[in-house]
């Protein structure tokens, strides 16, 4: 027995080196190469189809730096949104509701990576100098991952080119003004509409709806003013309109000499782009000297108790009102905060908006590295609140390429009977090609 058992211990080993030789021998010859050709042709096709990971991080592509920086976060900080609140002329910080839409926020989506999200709360006087200092110095902190402002107007245009030096993305709760999103602009965003577009929805609707040819356009000089005035130039004229003259007028205008320009120039219709008062006496000036035509004014009038309290001669005027947005899901929401906070402020749902999309924008770009800094891309938080639909408090909300919100829309008013009503539905607005970008576009996402 012991001799077989040592006759198959020698077949066994003779089998073994008679199966390596083969082996080597295949291996060494084409078909072993091309064997293996293919082999590896298929690993690498079936990793690529079945997203299969390769070991030892073969094929794996090192993450792409953001362009802009990152906000870096230390291990055991908590990220902070400062909200900026003015409280000029003795107002209280909060009395437009700003900063409670923003706490709300805060308590239902202020989680990034586990960790919780504070707030820091900074008064504003409406000092320019000021507000640019404070916005230098809440740039250079690395806690802060955006700021939600609710300023007065030169504080928020002086602290914007801080942030848009710094790529930090801003958001500002009332302003309309068009210097405050120029071209060009990449982290500043607003939540109402820009004055500019009351230019495009009275041009569509004086040219289509009225409608009238001729347009002479007056404006009190303000930087805004001449924008809408440009705006409607350019929407007008595409429609085959007539812009005759575009000229600044004051209170202390000659209206004798006005009037026979205009009667030389015949328009069909005014556009007054200023203030109440002077939007008055002008056209109470026309009026007594025989001007026949259409008369229209923007929001600074129409908001504007001196001009739309003057009564009978306001009859068959128009106005382009800029009017909260408000979506959908406000009357639920409202009643929701109504329960726990009172009755809902000005701008608390601007606030709350803001607050959840800057939050869910962070939320979607940070990464926690392996010191335990938390990382957040400059370019991919400002690429997400651009470019990824929302779903708000104050409706859809989508930002074209200079962060202007692109669905808003200016409300055509008629002074009827001893007041204004809506002439008709908000025109929409034809929305420009978003300005070159070099943001990425990312996916779509669903409000809180």
């Amino acid at each position: 027995m012991s001799l077989n058992r040592g006759g198959r211990r020698r077949r066994s080993t003779n089998e073994n080196l008679e199966l390596r030789a083969r082996t080597l021998q295949f291996i060494k010859g084409w078909e072993g190469i091309i064997s293996l050709s293919v082999l590896a042709v298929v690993v690498v096709l079936a990793q690529g189809i079945l997203k299969l990971p390769m070991p030892f991080g073969i094929g794996e592509k090192p993450p792409v730096a953001d362009a802009w920086g990152y906000v870096m976060v230390p291990r055991g900080a908590n990220p902070k949104v400062v909200f900026v609140g003015d409280v000029s002329n003795g107002a209280k910080i909060d009395a437009s509701g700003a900063k409670q839409g923003v706490e709300i926020a805060l308590k239902e989506l202020g989680k990034i990576q586990e960790t919780t999200v504070e707030l820091e709360v900074v008064e504003d006087a409406c000092k320019a100098g000021d507000a640019a200092t404070k916005a230098r110095e809440l740039a250079d902190d690395p806690r802060v991952i955006g700021i939600v402002t609710q300023a007065c107007g030169a504080s928020v245009e002086s602290a914007r080119a801080v942030y848009e030096d710094k790529k930090l993305p801003y958001l500002a709760l009332a302003e309309t003004k068009p210097e405050i999103t120029p071209q060009g602009t990449m982290a500043t965003f607003r939540m109402r509409a820009n004055e500019r577009v009351q230019g495009r929805n009275a041009a569509l609707f004086m040219r289509q709806d009225v409608p009238t040819q001729r347009a002479l356009l007056l404006h009190d000089g303000a930087p805004s003013a001449q924008a809408i005035a440009e705006a409607f130039r350019t929407q007008y004229r595409g429609m085959r309109g007539e812009v005759r003259d575009l000229r600044q007028v004051s209170l202390t205008e000659n209206f004798d000499a006005l009037y026979q320009d205009i009667k030389t120039l015949d328009p069909d219709l005014i556009y007054y782009m200023g203030g109440g008062r002077t939007a008055a006496e002008t056209l109470k000036a026309l009026l007594e000297r025989g001007y026949s035509g259409r008369f229209l004014v923007t929001d600074s009038a129409y908001a504007d108790a001196s001009y739309n309290t003057i009564g009978s001669v306001l009859e068959g005027t128009y106005a382009t009102a800029l009017q909260p947005a408000r979506g959908d899901r406000f009357a639920f929401w409202k009643e929701a905060y109504e329960k726990d906070n009172g009755p809902v402020g000005l701008l608390s749902p601007e606030g709350y908006d803001a607050a959840a999309i800057l939050l869910q924008a962070a939320a979607r770009v940070a990464k926690v590295e392996s010191d335990g800094t938390t990382k957040l891309g400059r370019q991919a938080m400002v690429g997400n609140i651009r470019s990824v639909p929302y779903t708000g408090i104050t409706g859809v909300m989508g930002f074209d390429g200079n962060g202007d919100r692109s669905a808003l829309t200016a409300t055509m008013m008629k002074f009827e009977n001893g007041q204004f009503k809506e002439a008709a539905a908000p025109v929409p607005t034809p929305v420009p090609a978003p300005a070159a970008s070099p943001i990425a576009s990312a996916p779509e996402r669903a409000g809180p």
